[in-house]
C-alpha cells in the first residue's frame, strides 16, 4: 500500500481520489474574500511552508490549493459585475 501524509492509503482514499463532488456554500463578500485571503497566506506568505511539507500538512500541493484560490477570485469578481 502507498502510504499518504504518515498513513496508509486505503480502498475509501482511492474511491475518494476518484469522485467528484460539488457542493453548494454560501459565503457573503466578507468571508469570501476571508478565505481566499487565508489561502493565499497559507500558499504564499512569508512563513509559507516548504513544498515537502505543505503537502504533508495540508493534503494537497501548493499548486491544487492555488488553483482552488483563484477559482475562487474568479467567482468573486464575476459577483462584483
Amino acid at each position: 500500500m502507498q502510504k499518504i501524509a504518515n498513513r496508509e492509503k486505503t480502498s475509501f482514499d482511492a474511491a475518494m481520489e476518484k469522485a467528484s463532488f460539488n457542493i453548494e456554500l454560501g459565503f457573503s463578500e466578507a468571508e469570501l474574500t476571508t478565505l481566499i485571503n487565508a489561502l493565499n497566506e497559507v500558499c504564499n506568505g512569508p512563513d509559507a511552508l516548504e513544498d515537502l511539507e505543505f503537502q504533508r500538512r495540508i493534503g494537497s500541493d501548493r499548486s491544487e490549493v492555488l488553483s482552488l484560490t483563484m477559482r475562487l477570485l474568479a467567482k468573486k469578481q464575476s459577483f462584483a459585475r
